[in-house]
C-alpha cells in the first residue's frame, strides 16, 4: 500500500498497482462490548480496479458520505457517487451497482486530489510548459523595410531648426 487516508470512520488505501480499497473500523466501544476479541475483523472492499496501465489510481481522497475522489496516471479525475438508477431490490438477472464512478470532464493533467468532510474537493493540475518559439530569418521590421525603402532613410532631427 502506498497511501492510507480516512474521513470519519471510513478508510481508503491505494495499492502499488493502482487499486483502491475501502474499509471501516468498528468503534472501540461496540467492538469490546460485543465480541470480546483482541482484533476486529476488517473486510476491505475493492472499489477501483484499473483497466490498463493509464487507469491506475495515482492519488485518492475521501469526502462526505464515503465519496471517493481519485486521479489516475493519465491525469483524469473520477468521483464515486451513489447510483440513483440502481433499485434497492433488483428483479433482473444483472446486478446493479449502488455506487458509480464519474469522470470530471474539465480536469486533465491532475497529479493530486483532496476532499473534505463538507463535500468539497480540489485537484492540483500541472500545466504544459510553454517553450519559446525560435524564429529564423528576417524580423517584421526588416521585411517592411525591404518593401518600403523610404522608411529606412536616416531620421532627421528637425527640432533644432536646421533641417538639412
Amino acid at each position: 500500500m502506498t497511501k492510507i487516508t480516512n474521513c470519519d470512520d471510513v478508510f481508503a488505501t491505494l495499492s502499488v498497482s493502482g487499486d483502491i480499497y475501502l474499509f471501516t473500523l468498528p468503534s472501540a466501544d461496540e467492538h469490546w462490548k460485543e465480541k470480546k476479541e483482541r482484533w476486529p475483523d476488517i473486510k476491505p472492499q475493492r472499489v477501483w480496479v484499473p483497466r490498463g496501465q493509464l487507469n491506475a489510481a495515482k492519488d485518492v481522497s475521501l469526502g462526505m458520505d464515503s465519496a471517493v475522489v481519485l486521479c489516475t496516471v493519465s491525469g483524469h479525475v473520477f468521483v464515486r457517487t451513489r447510483n440513483l438508477k440502481a433499485p434497492i431490490l433488483s428483479m433482473s438477472s444483472t446486478p446493479h451497482k449502488a455506487f458509480k464512478f464519474h469522470r470530471i470532464p474539465s480536469l486533465q493533467r491532475v497529479i493530486k486530489v483532496t476532499a473534505n468532510s463538507a463535500g468539497g474537493f480540489a485537484a492540483i493540475r500541472v500545466d504544459v510548459p510553454r517553450l519559446p518559439i525560435a524564429t529564423t530569418g528576417n524580423t517584421l521590421a526588416e521585411d517592411i523595410g525591404s518593401l518600403l525603402p523610404h522608411f529606412l532613410l536616416p531620421y532627421r532631427d528637425l527640432s533644432d531648426g536646421n533641417g538639412a
